[in-house]
């Protein structure tokens, strides 16, 4: 996408839920389509999405942060299966946060029973 529809896309005045659709949709393409060796940091997915220097003006700004913020509520809804989470550290505020990192799909495994170990 270039930088203008990530602009109009991702503005304020769109509402979340079509916004952060479109960032699931983009995501889902890229890390499908490039399958990264390693799983991705947050702002690496960001970075390879809309790069930084193309972010031109508040506009661009605005589109960056609502791309972060989307993917971190879309990793523990519609793309649960696309995240794993981090060691949990501390960022230079002293908050404790967990890093997320994305990667391809991978199918769920199957709930397997405590009892029998056979598939639920």
């Amino acid at each position: 996408m270039t930088p203008d529809e990530w602009n109009n896309l991702l503005a304020d005045s769109v509402p979340w839920r079509q916004a952060y659709t479109s960032v699931a949709r983009e995501a889902k393409a890229y890390l499908e389509i490039s399958q990264p060796s390693g799983a991705l940091s947050t702002a690496e997915l960001v970075e390879a999405l809309y790069p930084a220097e193309q972010a031109r003006g508040s506009a661009g700004i605005v589109a960056r942060h609502r791309m972060f913020r989307a993917l971190a509520a879309l990793a523990d809804h519609d793309m649960i299966s696309w995240v794993t989470k981090g060691e949990p550290r501390r960022n230079k505020f002293g908050k404790t946060v967990v890093p997320l990192r994305w990667r391809p799909y991978v199918e769920p495994a199957a709930p397997v029973c405590p009892h029998c170990g056979g598939k639920i």
